[in-house]
């Protein structure tokens, strides 16, 4: 297998050794991976930050953000199997959201190795409203209890469930278990978001919910129902037949926008590539060789044009 060894610029034909990249069934010509990122997303270039290829998405973006700013609740589901571009769509969603002064946004992510933790996906949109801190600095927790109202400080130990702020029991809280103890616990949580997003509209937006933990769905629930209006966008893997009851639900809302990632055109592939090697072209033998290999999928032609570059069987004119 043959591939040329220069971009935006004379290239010469080399012979590649064959390996395997993960994700893929088949050998082919380039050497190990190392220090890909180093140009990723380099601040020469005029695309870097927006998605290419995905125009009727990116119109999606809008068409959600659209709804909270009428009074409507508005909920957009990103779904696509590993690498699609999902958090690249999630960041943009974002970043529109900030850019409008009506909104606040609030992000959280599910982990796979999180995914039995209590509200883990809640917790960055807690540390973010009430601060984030150190489990044994005094000073935290007490920040923390005086941004809570007055009435509500009884039951400031419950946002232990959220963040890692170890406050002994009240006398109140020491007697709620079970149901009451849930109920309270989301309660307070909607109150902190009613309070902290007072005349502004929430972005909730949740990536990776295809690792969420059960009672993160359960606070999402209650949130949209009650907090509205406010935008809702998640990011998930296709779930198949084990999607949350929640996720269902909102999946088949007759509101729900969703947007499924399919693989991008080969022109949409070229240009992401030249985009994450900061270049304006590809030479015709290494533009066929990632079509071919990568078939259309994101992430997997990013990592062979890497793979090319760093194993020095791509030289960059410029470098």
């Amino acid at each position: 297998e043959r591939v040329a060894t220069a971009v935006a610029g004379e290239f010469d034909v080399v012979q590649l050794p064959p390996i395997t990249l993960k994700g893929m069934t088949e050998q082919f010509a380039v050497s190990e991976l190392r220090a890909r990122r180093a140009v990723a997303h380099g601040p020469h270039h005029p695309l870097a930050g927006t998605s290419i290829g995905r125009a009727e998405e990116q119109a999606a973006l809008e068409e959600a953000l659209s709804g909270p700013a009428a009074g409507q609740s508005s909920t957009l589901i990103i779904e696509g199997a590993a690498g699609m571009g999902k958090s690249l769509l999630m960041n943009e969603l974002a970043a529109r959201a900030a850019a409008r002064p009506e909104f606040i946004v609030l992000m959280g992510f599910g982990d796979a190795i999180e995914r039995s933790t209590p509200y883990f996906s809640w917790r960055p949109v807690f540390e973010t409203l009430l601060g984030a801190g150190d489990r044994h600095d005094p000073a935290w927790r007490d920040r923390v209890i005086e941004r809570l109202d007055p009435a509500a400080r009884p039951l400031a130990p419950l946002l232990n469930a959220v963040l890692p702020l170890d406050l002994p029991e009240s006398d109140l809280t020491g007697q709620l278990s079970g149901e009451a103890r849930l109920d309270n616990t989301h309660q307070l949580l909607l109150d902190v978001l009613r309070s902290a997003t007072a005349g502004r509209l929430p972005a909730l937006l949740f990536d990776d919910v295809h690792w969420m933990d059960s009672l993160s769905w359960s606070l999402l629930d209650r949130a949209r129902r009650e907090l509205a209006p406010l935008l809702v966008g998640l990011g998930s893997r296709p779930f198949g037949d084990d999607a949350p009851a929640i996720f269902s639900d909102l999946r088949s809302a007759s509101g729900t926008r969703l947007i499924v990632l399919d693989a991008l055109p080969p022109e949409a592939i070229e240009q992401l590539v030249c985009r994450r090697l900061g270049v304006r072209r590809l030479p015709p033998e290494v533009a066929r060789l990632i079509r071919e290999k990568a078939e259309g999928h994101p992430f997997f032609s990013e990592e062979l044009a890497y793979a090319l570059r760093d194993a020095g069987l791509l030289r960059v004119d410029g470098e």
